[in-house]
């Protein structure tokens, strides 16, 4: 599950401050998120990144190798107490904030952005799928294409 986060890492990583990285060969396509950050030993200090649906799945990884790495990480998720727990169990010694971030709702996604001083890095993992009935988000829209793309889209363009 944290191949693709490691791929997406290390393409962002890559990028950043206009650093082109040759990774060691030892990365590739079942590298993982903390082999990355291992591997690159990237100084996040200062950053601030953000991550959707960070208490749980992909996106624990995700902000386990972000933080490790000394980048503040905003935890948005729907389930306050569901992030908070996350952080308490898992991120103790990380610089690791829970914000709720409902993407089923676009009005709870403008209350988030405007909330939100300054971000570096944008991680949207947040997702739903395979729904058994159709349903709508609070603004109508099909639920997994509200979600998945319309809120993390409206997020992208507020921030």
């Amino acid at each position: 599950m944290t191949r693709l986060v490691a791929v997406s890492m290390l393409a962002w990583l890559r990028g950043s401050r206009g650093l082109v990285i040759n990774a060691p060969s030892a990365l590739g396509k079942k590298s993982t998120a903390a082999d990355v950050i291992a591997t690159i030993k990237p100084d996040l200090s200062g950053k601030i990144a953000i991550v959707t649906g960070g208490n749980s799945g992909i996106g624990v990884e995700t902000v386990k190798a972000l933080a490790s790495a000394k980048c503040k990480v905003i935890l948005a998720c729907r389930n306050v107490a569901a992030g908070k727990a996350a952080r308490e169990d898992m991120y103790r010694r990380y610089d690791i904030d829970v914000e709720e971030l409902d993407l089923n709702d676009l009005a709870s996604v403008k209350r988030f952005a405007d909330r939100v001083a300054d971000v570096d890095l944008l991680v949207l993992n947040a997702g739903i799928m395979a729904l058994n009935k159709k349903e709508l988000t609070v603004d109508g829209f099909e639920k997994q294409i509200g979600v998945n793309h319309f809120g993390h889209a409206y997020l992208t363009r507020l921030l």
